[in-house]
């Protein structure tokens, strides 16, 4: 039975022969293993004993237990791997090995493989075999950025932290540095470093945390054989840098208006500043009444309600002082540059200079005539002003003036006091004298001012009325004294009854008097020449009937609208009949 076990075995076995494939070389045919002293400044060949029942083949390479080359595929035994492919250093180790694939497409691989599976899936490998590169001389970089001139030692470039470190390989044996040292010192004491990286440059906006401001540094960088740092050639020369953020100087404030214009000179890599404005020269948190940052060299210390600091306010001692970023952001910046001081201006009130009043400067002059078809007073504007305020009261009522509301002594009531321009539309309608005052304003809602102007006055007159008045109640420039509304007032709906009213005034008081005048005429004169005959009788009588109608409806009309014009506030009685 163990006889015939065996035959089938046997038989099973060189059936399916063909189609195991099993990664079974012992040794390989080069590198040997454990060969030493492979230049890796050439093509390195890695080769095996053939399968006769693979197709293909899968290649990987070990350093230190990482895999650095896992995709190496071919369908003959052995494989080269070029020196520019960057695999290999110098004295360095490492172990490969290989699996056998029985499909030409890297499939099947292992004896426990699908027919389907990709070696990366599935795979047998040999068992790893090792090899040793021999020492390769690295020359140092050379270094590239910011540039120095060993020459000119005096000449020392300054960066910002949008420069970088930077440098480049030399010669062809540098080619085989895999990763780099570098150090960053203050003279002699290392202060970064030493790091290693596989990039040529390094930001300093990565390393600026470390860095002193407006000091003076040195660096230098080695090449190095292993990507983790070691393994590395001498030092390259040693280059010196500047860092920024210098303190600005040649500061400057022109304080003739607010805002106040900060300046003060460039500083060579700067690429932003912070200003700070105090009330005292401590600038603390509490006292500091402006702070901002700008990309320019000068800025502007202006009134800032409700944004963080309560800004500046007139006629007040302030210490401000600047300091260097070398970061757009202002995340990086130096010492403060020495304090300086300035005195903020008092604002000017409209119309007044050197403390003493234009008379003709205001319009209205000031004791001048203001007409009722005038709408807008006017004054000089203020340098520095960003809005004013004005206030009117009604002084003395003029004779003239009819209406019983306008009484003298009052504030006017206006809608906006506060207006953004050297101007402003009022709307006055008592005639007489009126007072008013002006004042400048720094910020928009008036809560820095400037001081009142003196008293200004100027009379509200009406040009002479008009012997006649025409029907329309409002909207004119002068008010009739026969009237007890004001015709100055502007039109809105409650005067379409006064126009209703003065047209059946027109109607019934005027135009129907005469007609009614002229029916007497004419009806007296057809009854005398009818000699008093019973038609013409009959007829007068009807014309008298109608007219009389006629008549009375026009008076009814006549007492309803004046009812509604007394309802709505006009104090004309309705049974006062204008003859």
């Amino acid at each position: 039975m163990k006889k015939i076990l065996k035959i089938i075995f046997i038989l099973f076995f060189l059936i399916l022969s063909p189609f195991l494939v099993q990664a079974n070389c012992t040794n390989p045919v080069s590198p040997s293993d454990g060969e030493t002293d492979i230049d890796p400044s050439e093509p390195v060949t890695l080769d095996w004993c053939d399968d006769a029942n693979a197709n293909s083949y899968y290649v990987r390479i070990h350093d230190a237990g990482n895999i650095i080359f896992g995709n190496g595929t071919t369908t003959d035994s052995k494989i080269i791997v070029p020196e520019w492919y960057g695999v290999f250093t110098g004295d360095t180790t490492y172990q490969w090995e290989f699996a056998a694939c029985a499909n030409n497409d890297f499939t099947k691989c292992g004896t426990n493989c699908n027919d389907d599976q990709l070696v990366y899936d599935c795979a047998d490998y040999n068992g790893k075999w090792s090899f040793a590169t021999k020492e390769m001389y690295l020359t140092p970089p050379k270094l590239l950025e910011p540039f120095y001139d060993p020459d000119q030692p005096t000449q020392v470039p300054v960066v910002n932290s949008d420069d970088a470190l930077e440098w480049e390989q030399t010669e062809t044996e540098a080619q085989w540095a895999r990763s780099f040292v570098y150090e960053i010192k203050k003279n002699a004491n290392t202060i970064i470093g030493p790091n290693a990286t596989t990039s040529y440059v390094v930001p300093f906006g990565n390393v600026w945390d470390s860095l002193e401001f407006d000091i003076e540094h040195n660096w230098h960088v080695k090449s190095c054989y292993n990507r983790d740092g070691t393994n590395c050639s001498n030092f390259s020369e040693t280059w010196f840098f500047q860092t920024g953020g210098e303190p600005p100087s040649s500061l400057t404030a022109d304080a003739d208006i607010i805002p106040v214009e900060l300046d003060w000179d460039d500083v060579i890599k700067a690429m932003s500043y912070v200003h700070e404005v105090s009330k005292n020269n401590s600038f603390s948190e509490t006292d500091i009444v402006v702070r901002d940052s700008t990309v320019d060299s000068e800025a502007s210390a202006d009134y800032y309600p409700g944004e963080g600091y309560p800004g500046l306010v007139q006629d007040t001692q302030y210490w401000w002082r600047v300091k260097t970023c070398v970061d757009e952001q202002s995340d990086y910046c130096g010492d403060w540059s020495n304090i300086q001081t300035f005195r903020t201006f008092r604002l000017s009130a409209p119309c007044v200079f050197d403390g003493i009043l234009d008379e003709n400067c205001p319009s209205p002059n000031n004791n001048g005539a203001f007409y009722t078809y005038q709408k807008n007073i006017s004054w000089q504007s203020v340098e520095g002003a960003k809005a004013y305020k004005y206030k009117i009261d009604y002084a003395s009522k003029d004779p003239e003036e009819a209406d019983e509301s306008c009484v003298a002594g009052q504030p006017v009531p206006i809608e906006k006091d506060i207006v953004f321009n050297n101007s402003a539309r009022v709307f006055l309608s008592c005639l007489g004298t009126y007072n008013w005052w002006l004042r400048s304003c720094l910020d928009r809602n008036c809560t820095e001012i400037s001081i009142l102007t003196p008293v200004l006055s100027f009379t509200l007159t009406q040009p002479v009325p008009p012997a006649q008045f025409g029907l329309v109640p409002c909207g004119r420039i002068s008010d009739s004294p026969d009237t007890q509304w004001n015709e100055r007032d502007d039109c809105e709906i409650r005067h379409i009854f006064l126009l209703l009213k003065n047209i059946i005034d027109l109607i019934l008081w005027r135009i129907g008097l005469v007609a009614l005048a002229v029916l007497i005429i004419f009806t007296a004169v057809v009854s005398y020449f009818s000699l008093g005959t019973p038609g013409t009788i009959v007829n007068v009588k009807q014309i008298w009937q109608r007219a009389g109608k006629g008549y009375l409806i026009m008076f009814l009309a006549w007492w309803i609208i004046n009812m509604i014009v007394k309802i709505i506030g006009f104090t004309d009685t309705w049974w006062s009949l204008p003859f």
